[in-house]
């Protein structure tokens, strides 16, 4: 029994569905893909511990360096770079650079603007980000009270 309670906490912690929950206890071992092994007494903490560790890491890494925000080139076109729940640097033809987050509220997608860069660092635009996903999950729409 504390076997499958572990598992489900190792569900509810990576956010894998409830078919590969269901999938886990039917079988009693993790797919093969995950890098887990079974010992002879079962599930090693450690092992899962670990595998917990790098899944949340994996999730939790952003995609946008501030290297790469800095030495960005204007183009012919405006094109954007994703950093991570939906957070994108817009770089403009003119070489400007405008940070812009997208979300959907009440099944509408909507669009805010954080600063220009490198007024607003990719730091600062990530931890606004985080604040307004905490207003979103509270059901508040970001936008409402921005001046």
């Amino acid at each position: 029994m504390k076997q499958i309670l572990r598992l489900i906490d190792v569900i509810t912690q990576t956010g894998l569905s409830k078919a590969t929950l269901y999938r886990l206890m039917a079988t009693g071992n993790f797919p093969r893909p995950l890098g887990l092994t079974r010992s002879a007494v079962g599930w090693q903490e450690s092992d899962i511990d670990e595998w917990i560790s790098k899944r949340i890491a994996r999730k939790a890494s952003h995609g946008l360096t501030e290297h790469q925000a800095k030495t960005t080139q204007g183009r012919e076109k405006e094109y954007t770079l994703s950093d991570a729940y939906g957070l994108c640097l817009v770089v403009r033809p003119n070489g400007r650079k405008y940070w812009r987050w997208e979300y959907r509220f009440d099944g509408k997608k909507k669009k805010l603007s954080l600063g220009v860069y490198p007024k607003v660092s990719l730091e600062m635009a990530r931890i606004t980000c985080a604040q307004w996903r905490e207003r979103l999950k509270a059901g508040i729409d970001p936008s409402i009270g921005r001046i």
